[in-house]
């Protein structure tokens, strides 16, 4: 092959996406995070092979065969054309948000399940972590986006590869004797423009913003629930993976003090 053809195909990778996929991995691990990239899983709901663009975590052991683990399920997107619009309103009632402190979670420590026999108990706590250390802002934004489009074709981000991805923590089986606590989030990091749009009164206000929160309803025959989505552009990524690096560590002294 001769050097334009090479530049050529280097310039159509870079339109795909590959390299920003990369660049936001090598971002997590130079902030100490293990990362699987492209992970494969089974959709139960199509049955069919599918891909996530990035999970990154980070485990930390609060004693002896015992260790917490925050998940990060990245979806890295660029668009070099279009720009991605957000419909957004304010003042939404606690219960279209159900999902939000964090998007999942899955404690198998005995000392913390013979505390915090439910679910809704073991919510109570983790929020009362963020709440504690001030980590709220990552969830509690004043208005969030209910609606979505791109100036030149309308399109909904998939919430499937999330709800999926999900499920293999949800289900998952330890082979050792370590006890672990999962907490999950999710986050779209893209490379590109987007646009906060505010209708009130038949007139609308439209900024730039450099983070979104988007709620979507995901409706399957496994899920049917409201969820949060992060938003963010590219460069905003190090803001909040000092956000999650915080929350990692307010969950660990907490509790390493509880247990």
């Amino acid at each position: 092959m001769n050097p334009q053809e090479i530049e050529n195909i280097k310039r159509t990778l870079a339109r795909s996406g590959h390299i920003f996929e990369y660049q936001v991995g090598d971002i997590f691990e130079k902030n100490g995070w293990m990362i699987v990239p492209n992970r494969f899983y089974i959709d139960k709901d199509e049955d069919k092979g599918r891909e996530i663009d990035l999970v990154a975590y980070k485990i930390t052991e609060v004693k002896p065969e015992t260790a917490v683990i925050t998940v990060v399920i990245v979806e890295a997107k660029q668009s070099l054309k279009n720009k991605w619009i957000f419909f957004s309103k304010g003042d939404f009632s606690g219960s279209i948000n159900l999902n939000n402190y964090p998007l999942f979670y899955f404690n198998e420590i005995a000392e913390l399940e013979s505390a915090l026999p439910s679910q809704e108990l073991f919510k109570e706590y983790l929020i009362k972590i963020l709440q504690k250390n001030n980590l709220m802002n990552l969830f509690n934004f004043e208005y969030k986006a209910h609606s979505y489009a791109e100036v030149s074709e309308v399109k909904d981000p998939s919430k499937q590869a999330i709800s999926s991805e999900l499920a293999l923590y949800e289900n998952r089986k330890i082979a050792t004797k370590e006890q672990r606590l999962y907490w999950v989030f999710p986050l779209v990091v893209f490379n590109g423009d987007i646009l906060e749009a505010r209708v009130k009164e038949g007139k609308m206000d439209l900024r730039e913003t450099d983070e979104i929160q988007y709620v979507t309803r995901y409706t399957s025959r496994s899920y049917d629930d409201f969820y949060s989505i992060n938003i963010i552009r590219w460069a905003n990524l190090l803001k909040y993976l000092n956000l999650y690096n915080q929350i990692h560590g307010a969950l660990v002294d907490q509790i390493k003090a509880d247990i």
